[in-house]
């Protein structure tokens, strides 16, 4: 009987290692667990004990599960007090999983929020700083690079397929963490392969990159992430393949991207001053889908988010040159620049001046042969000299 009592003792104190972290039974834990076992008997060194710790207290815990001055009283069944030990462990981190999954279907299943990629960048790189030195970590950091690596240039979704547990084995706040970083920060959306019934090793989930990111940002996230040699010897978590998913065009960075970096690189204008790739999709607005408004190319120039409230012309020679650039690639921006010339000069002719007699030999003066001007100074020298 007292064997018993000694077995629900020691059960107890288990208990309130693994759940309370409580640092007297964490104590009496190790001493029994590397316990000498010589010549049937079974001793515990309680010196070794950490100083902080009541050294009075451990005895009489020590007491209550069958020891008498660090001897064990039944050492025939100190074989049991191990394996209820392991029985205790087992369930404590059964019951944790369980409570572990039920938070993070509620964190799956939250409303994603809306971020800027500056601001989503940002997020990345706090969430790196944080977890690249983390062992646990590295394998879903590379592996979520490889994710935007085979994404680039596709145009399919990049798919990441992996268990649940791998959010959950790190401890709470990597899965907190890491879920804010899929399904909040970068847009990921998921759907489960193999439902986990038991609620112990999570779901087979297939994660789907998000569908508005362009390569050009999905670039820019890349740069933050540790360099391949330092991932070198971490294997990737999951499986990552193309998806059947489709992907905007408009997202994939082809050649055309560099016609409008030609295009948008004038003097004055470094590419890193605007969103190259933004100012893309607008100046393919402009061509396909331009009124009555001659100017239009020096007003995109300028504003070029304001150019969609301005009345549009459909320019065929502009249409015409980038088409054939795109095809042959030369400097498509100076050659539209000169036919623009051309252009306004025949204006010059055509109009009457409003004041200063001599504006037209003067304007001519300002744009010699070899003078070097982006459109917008062209235009406002124009303007100036035309109209007083």
């Amino acid at each position: 009987m007292a064997s018993e009592n000694y077995f629900s003792e020691w059960e107890q104190i288990c208990l309130e290692f693994f759940s309370n972290n409580d640092k007297d039974a964490e104590a009496v834990v190790g001493l029994v667990e590397f316990a000498t076992c010589s010549n049937r008997e079974v001793t515990v060194n309680i010196d070794s004990i950490d100083k902080n710790l009541r050294k009075e207290k451990i005895e009489e815990l020590l007491a209550k599960i069958g020891f008498d001055n660090g001897v064990m009283l039944h050492p025939q069944e100190f074989d049991k007090y191990l394996e209820t030990k392991r029985k205790v462990r087992s369930e404590f981190h059964r019951k944790k999983a369980i409570e572990l999954f039920k938070e993070l279907d509620k964190l799956l299943h939250s409303k994603p929020a809306k971020y800027t990629p500056l601001h989503r960048l940002s997020e990345l790189e706090t969430y790196l700083t944080q977890y690249k030195t983390s062992v646990g970590a590295l394998p879903f950091i590379k592996g979520l690079l490889h994710v935007f690596k085979l994404q680039l240039h596709q145009s399919t979704l990049a798919s990441w397929t992996f268990l649940d547990n791998t959010l959950t084995q790190n401890g709470i706040d990597f899965m907190r963490a890491t879920v804010n970083l899929l399904v909040n920060v970068l847009g990921f959306v998921h759907t489960v392969q193999e439902a986990d019934e038991s609620g112990e090793q999570g779901s087979l989930r297939t994660w789907y990159i998000d569908n508005t990111l362009s390569d050009s940002e999905i670039l820019t996230l890349i740069k933050k992430f540790p360099k391949e040699t330092y991932l070198s010897n971490v294997r990737a978590t999951g499986l990552i393949e193309l998806s059947s998913q489709q992907r905007s065009p408009n997202l994939i960075k082809t050649s055309k991207g560099n016609i409008y970096e030609k295009f948008f690189i004038q003097p004055g204008r470094e590419p890193d001053v605007y969103d190259l790739d933004q100012m893309g999709k607008e100046l393919q607005t402009i061509i396909h889908d331009t009124q009555d408004n001659e100017n239009w190319v020096h007003n995109f120039l300028n504003q070029p988010n304001l150019i969609n409230d301005d009345p549009l012309s459909h320019n065929v020679a502009f249409e015409k040159i980038f088409n054939d650039a795109n095809v042959q690639d030369k400097s498509w921006a100076n050659e539209f620049q000169q036919q623009n010339d051309d252009e306004s000069n025949k204006i010059v002719e055509q109009k009457s001046p409003v004041s200063n007699g001599d504006w037209a030999s003067e304007f001519s003066t300002n744009t010699s042969e070899g003078d070097v001007k982006d459109l917008g100074e062209l235009q406002r020298d124009y303007d100036r000299l035309h109209y007083g």
